[in-house]
């Protein structure tokens, strides 16, 4: 670590390393000291909503979708009366190793039947398990594939994840292919 420093500061290194005077007792003397442990967290489960004004704990998901794996699924949601959205993906009770999703060109349909896509409203919150929320990209951060196909218009996301959009005025429904990367 020293010749590293010494390295990037531009500096010689020696033929033989920066010497460290470093002793055991030094390091043990300049640790901090440990709070408690924390405790281990339960089994992976999505995370709860940011709460809002609009919160309801009557509220219910307007669309569960069977596991997914290799084909994508149409989904056409009511939103009629709707303030918000939340897209949110589970492990579907098998663990959450490689349980990625994706929401292929999904758009916010108006009552006037004009369409918006969603991809192009900032998500007021995102949380995934691994990775990060991709607006057009996967989890990976790469471009979204399915079966070979890339699509530009989407969202990638890995379990547990929760994402919550506000919807603008007049919206009745959200269309939506859902698949499993």
């Amino acid at each position: 670590m020293l010749n590293a420093i010494v390295w990037t500061a531009k500096l010689e290194v020696p033929a033989k390393g920066v010497a460290s005077k470093v002793t055991e007792q030094d390091l043990t003397e300049n640790l901090d000291p440990k709070g408690a442990p924390k405790p281990k967290p339960a089994a992976a489960t999505a995370p709860a909503p940011a709460p809002s004004a609009a919160a309801n704990s009557s509220a219910q998901p307007i669309y569960t979708s069977p596991v997914i794996h290799d084909k994508p699924v149409d989904i056409k949601a009511d939103l009629k009366g709707a303030k918000e959205l939340y897209l949110a993906v589970t492990d579907a009770g098998d663990g959450f190793t490689a349980d990625w999703a994706v929401w292929l060109n999904p758009v916010l349909v108006k009552a006037d039947g004009s369409k918006i896509k969603l991809t192009d409203l900032k998500p007021k919150s995102a949380q995934t398990g691994w990775g990060g929320f991709g607006v057009n990209r996967n989890p990976h951060g790469e471009a979204i594939k399915v079966n070979g196909q890339e699509y530009a218009n989407g969202f990638g996301a890995h379990a547990p994840s929760l994402a919550g959009f506000d919807l603008p005025e007049g919206v009745v429904a959200l269309e939506v292919s859902g698949c499993d990367r």
